[in-house]
């Protein structure tokens, strides 16, 4: 059967538009369900701002990666420890900011690294000039209470002996680092392991941070990943995942989330 020549023109223009959008759509996209990605308040990576939307650091860079991919995302409020218990059920698919440990390896895959920092000794300014420790070793032979956050890794040897928690330094954990921000506040702990950033920003919420500050005492320098539940996502969406965020930063994009938050720091 015949066909003009304008049938012919809107046939092909029709699939010319289709190619288009196919082409500038998802070039990965294999997510058959939405992505569940577990966060708790942890400015300026992760909270929700002053409207009560959901933001930060961490939640623009895994919307930024999913968007790539093709993948919608849930998200669901967690204490970081059930998080992980989570994870490893395969009721949550994704973790950002996450240490990777031989244990959570055996659950759980890990992206390319993304990010870096150390957690510091973070005091109460009016206590600058008291504690005048040099190692972690040197810590535990203190009557020094410290504040760490349940289920984070500070390092071998500092969780080492939180497991243990048999010399004279007094450990105490809670679920969140604003919960030990409060208790430092509140002299309920003379000091807490955290990330400087994270603790500097909680207290500048407050408008107290003019009363905290950075012991020289400082640990390990930790890189982060995205985590992903080896009980409910696939290699090949880690592999997506892995392409999606080594788009983002050749792009230029990743820098610019990132300046968002972090001043460029």
């Amino acid at each position: 059967m015949a066909h003009s020549k304008s049938e012919y023109g809107q046939r092909t223009g029709v699939l010319g538009v289709l190619l288009c959008l196919a082409l500038a759509g998802p070039a990965f996209a294999d997510c058959e369900r939405p992505l569940s990605v577990g966060w708790e308040s942890w400015r300026p990576y992760m909270y929700k701002n002053e409207e009560g939307r959901l933001s930060g650091l961490d939640i623009e860079l895994i919307q930024a990666v999913a968007d790539r991919m093709g993948c919608q995302l849930e998200f669901s409020e967690t204490p970081f420890k059930r998080h992980l218990l989570q994870l490893r059920q395969g009721k949550i698919d994704l973790a950002t900011s996450v240490q990777k440990t031989a244990d959570r390896e055996e659950y759980a895959w890990f992206s390319q690294t993304y990010r870096s920092s150390a957690s510091n000794l973070i005091i109460r300014r009016e206590d600058a000039e008291r504690y005048h420790f040099k190692s972690f070793k040197e810590m535990t032979q203190s009557q020094f209470r410290l504040g760490v956050t349940r289920g984070y890794f500070y390092g071998n040897d500092v969780n080492e002996y939180i497991e243990k928690d048999d010399g004279k330094l007094h450990v105490e954990d809670v679920v969140s680092d604003e919960l030990n921000l409060m208790k430092l506040l509140a002299k309920r702990v003379d000091g807490i392991f955290a990330d400087p950033i994270v603790i500097y920003s909680m207290a500048g919420d407050i408008g107290r941070k003019d009363e905290i500050a950075m012991h020289p005492l400082g640990l390990v320098s930790s890189t982060f990943y995205i985590m992903g539940s080896k009980a409910s996502v696939s290699p090949k969406t880690m592999d997506n995942l892995n392409q999606a965020l080594q788009d983002l930063q050749q792009s230029g994009e990743f820098d610019a989330i990132v300046n968002r938050y972090l001043d460029g720091g």
